[in-house]
């Protein structure tokens, strides 16, 4: 019965492996209970996809199905348009612009509809027709905030240095909920913590500490456009009738409620009069031809953009003739002045942490091409040391005798080096180790396991694995500002785990720095940050390479401790042993080697550092 039973689970499985690859390219036609998030409408340049419960992304493609627990990424060349549907809603759709992370929550398809979209880094363009009854939800989670919206189009970006969050509507209501205290930004006084955004309005918000700073005030169309991706300009353009539409709709209702005492809908429930509701009208309607003259100016669209929208339109959709700026109050005018400051700062703040990261990846490749070279003069000083003792001691066995240089070479041997024949090259004959470069200064880096019962049991294949990167001897040396470790591993058997590195709620575990320095990971904030971080893959066919370096862009150079952790770097290991069933005693070794440290010194001098002593990771294989 139990050999039964597992074939059936066997069959199961394979059944499942082939029509795998398949599901993946499910259509708007698929169950509701397959629980699709969305489908992959358009993309450019590089996007990657990392499944729900993966461990490594891989290349997204067109109608490719994305599910709850997803997570999309797109690179600096990258974008994506995605459509979301359901059974009981009509389809909305998502813009991805470059350099954003995505992922996607939430989907119920049972009595309504609710999705919920995170991102974690770069910005989006959302549009959403299915929420259209009390049950129905859409939500976007960001670093700062929840955004809930109803009937909406809006653009969200996320800073990944600075944390700052910005939304922008063009049309619709967004509600933005937190559950930490929220403070006015010009006054740090404590405010709703449900914030109200209404169309042609902007918000910007990051965290600290003390909670989530806020500012919100009508669109500034400088920085937005700025801000904004020209993926996301054409998109918003290009949706210029449907958000003409919504406004209208938005303003009627408004209108309609003049003189009931019910307020004016869609409005904050504000009683606003007739001549006030004329001039959010003109606003509104000027709007999406306000960003693209400001678009033009900027150079982030031409003219055929705008022309092409036009003629398919039929008519003068956006009109670049229109002289006006935006019309605004005293008060409307003084809090899009708060807003520029704010983002201004946040800007300067970026380029200075931009500043302090490109020096740091400056110096520590200078120290590092320093070091090539020196290690090259060092490896032929020692060839050309070589050579000449091999010729000495050719020279000098050639004139013995027979007696003699069995003697001499019998004293070789009992010293670990081999005889010596004469008339026959001894180039290789001191058997000298060519070994890493001799230490520059008593500094150095080891490897140790997080988890010290690793030393005594094997890790099980496809779990976790955590090193700890262990600094000594820099004391002695001198106080640091910056460091740079290059870690190698087989690439066969292990693979970095950038998902633990980076996700906000692990980054802090691994990124936080060790004493002096106190690193800031992207989408996480940390009080008085004096450093910042940066780390790159070179994937290599059989051996790969985690580049890991930290610069302090504040404070004086610190003195390293020994023992200190200065970062723990977490792993993936998964070596197999075929289709056999493993034995206990069929461990497989997965080793780990600092290739090379750098630091930099309180006067921008580099100190160079041999490479550290290896890990081996004793791993149980699993069957393929």
């Amino acid at each position: 019965m139990r050999n039964s039973s597992f074939r059936t689970v066997i069959a199961v499985i394979c059944f499942l492996l082939v029509i795998g690859p398949a599901s993946l390219f499910a259509g708007k036609h698929a169950s509701a209970q397959i629980m699709r998030v969305a489908i992959v409408q358009s993309l450019k340049g590089s996007v990657t996809v990392m499944k729900s419960g993966g461990a490594k992304p891989f290349k997204a493609f067109k109608n490719m199905s994305l599910n709850e627990g997803d997570q999309i990424t797109t690179g600096k060349d990258g974008g994506a348009v995605l459509e979301l549907a359901s059974a009981n809603a009509d389809k909305d759709t998502v813009t991805i612009a470059a350099n954003s992370v995505v992922d996607f929550s939430k989907l119920k398809d049972s009595g309504g509809t609710k999705t919920k979209i995170s991102i974690w880094a770069g910005s989006l363009w959302v549009k959403v027709k299915s929420v259209s009854n009390a049950s129905d939800q859409f939500e976007v989670e960001t670093p700062t905030s929840i955004m809930g919206v109803r009937g909406t189009q809006f653009y969200v970006g996320v800073d990944p240095v600075t944390g700052l969050t910005q939304l922008f509507l063009a049309a619709g209501v967004v509600e933005s909920r937190t559950n930490d205290n929220r403070l006015d930004e010009s006054t740090d006084a404590a405010i709703d913590r449900t914030q109200v955004i209404y169309s042609a309005q902007q918000l910007a918000e990051y965290m600290d500490a003390d909670g989530i700073h806020t500012q919100s005030s009508i669109i500034d169309l400088s920085s937005f456009v700025s801000n904004a991706s020209p993926d996301i300009i054409r998109v918003i353009l290009s949706s210029a009738q449907s958000i003409n539409e919504e406004n209208s709709r938005m303003m009627e209702q408004a209108k309609e409620s003049l003189g009931t005492g019910t307020g004016n809908g869609g409005f904050g429930g504000q009683t606003l009069s007739q001549a006030e509701l004329e001039r959010l009208q003109q606003n509104l309607n000027n709007l999406v031809s306000l960003i693209a003259q400001e678009a033009l100016s900027q150079h982030k669209i031409d003219t055929s953009v705008i022309d092409k929208i036009n003629e398919a339109a039929g008519g003068k959709l956006i009109d670049l003739s229109i002289a006006k700026q935006l019309d605004l109050t005293a008060e409307e005018r003084k809090k899009q002045e708060l807003l520029e400051k704010l983002l201004k700062e946040k800007e300067e703040q970026a380029a200075r942490e931009k500043a302090a990261k490109d020096a740091l990846l400056q110096k520590t490749n200078a120290a590092l091409l320093a070091k090539q070279k020196a290690e090259e003069l060092r490896k032929q000083n020692e060839q050309r040391e070589k050579e000449l003792q091999n010729a000495a001691e050719l020279a000098y066995a050639q004139g013995l005798s027979d007696a003699e240089l069995q003697a001499f070479n019998q004293n070789r041997i009992n010293n670990g080096l081999p005889p010596i024949t004469p008339g026959k090259s001894s180039s290789n004959s001191t058997g000298g180790s060519t070994g890493t470069t001799a230490p520059q200064s008593t500094a150095k880096a080891s490897l140790k396991f997080s988890d010290s019962a690793l030393e005594t049991s094997p890790l099980q294949a496809g779990g976790p694995l955590e090193l700890n990167v262990v600094f000594s001897g820099f004391a002695a040396a001198q106080p640091i500002l910056g460091y740079q470790i290059e870690v190698e591993y087989d690439s066969r058997l292990a693979s970095f785990d950038e998902y633990r590195f980076s996700y906000p709620e692990t980054a802090l575990q691994y990124r936080a720095g060790a004493p002096g320095f106190k690193v800031k990971p992207e989408r996480t904030y940390v009080t008085e940050e004096n450093s910042v971080d940066d780390y790159r893959i070179i994937n290599g066919t059989t051996t790969s390479r985690l580049i890991y370096s930290v610069a302090k862009f504040s404070g004086d150079a610190s003195i390293v401790s020994d023992g200190t952790v200065m970062v723990k770097l977490p792993f993936l290991v998964y070596p197999s042993s075929g289709t056999q069933a493993p034995r206990a005693e069929d461990l497989i070794s997965v080793p780990f080697h600092i290739r090379s440290i750098a630091a930099i010194g309180a006067n921008g001098d580099s100190i160079g550092i041999a490479a550290g002593p290896d890990l081996t990771v004793r791993v149980q294989p699993m069957t393929t």
